[in-house]
């Protein structure tokens, strides 16, 4: 019975060590339930045309900016402006906003694609510029009508987290451990009297 319950732990241990290094992993939204911070700039960086704002990304926001010209749309993984007007953004250096990480809880961003709806003329990725904790989008000097939309998809760090059923399996496995650690210990102090 002894040597039962001595490979049947071994079993369960080795069991466990293959469920932890193969077991299924998900990965973490990227901007979905994070606080993201969005600042206008006009005529450079170094210039807030307006107060920073703060936004929980739940799943999306929308937000008007260019004094209302335009819708903002942020998702987990996109960034959407509609436009409901014709005109154009003036010139300087940079005429956009930012969008960054907050709390320091947003995996970081790799890379993007501007996706094919975006019909912007002049909209190209040199008008963007990504670092780990933001976004920078300039839209200077280009104009837009009402049909206007730019798209940008977002890919960021991937963090994985384990499935729920991994720690389902692993609240019933450490008690059943736990009966036969138990056990083998009562088994001792008996042998011992």
């Amino acid at each position: 019975m002894r040597k039962f319950r001595y490979k049947l732990w071994h079993s369960i241990i080795a069991f466990l060590i293959v469920l932890l290094a193969c077991g299924t992993t998900a990965s973490a939204s990227l901007l979905k339930d994070n606080y993201v911070g969005y600042q206008y700039y006009f005529s450079d960086l170094s210039q807030p045309y307006d107060s920073p704002e703060k936004f929980y990304i739940n799943p999306i926001i929308n937000y008007d900016i260019v004094s209302n010209a335009a819708t903002l749309t942020v998702s987990d993984t996109q960034i959407i402006m509609h436009y409901h007007t014709a005109t154009h953004y003036n010139g300087g250096p940079f005429n956009g906003f930012v969008l960054f990480d907050i709390n320091g809880t947003i995996a970081d961003f790799l890379s993007f694609t501007i996706d094919s709806v975006t019909n912007m003329t002049g909209f190209n990725t040199n008008r963007i510029t990504l670092d780990e904790n933001s976004i920078a989008i300039n839209f200077q000097n280009l104009s837009f009508t009402p049909e206007t939309v730019v798209s940008i998809s977002l890919i960021g760090a991937t963090i994985p987290i384990p499935e729920p059923s991994i720690f389902a399996i692993l609240a019933l496995l450490i008690p059943i451990a736990g009966v036969f650690l138990c056990d083998r210990d009562v088994q001792r102090k008996m042998n011992l009297l």
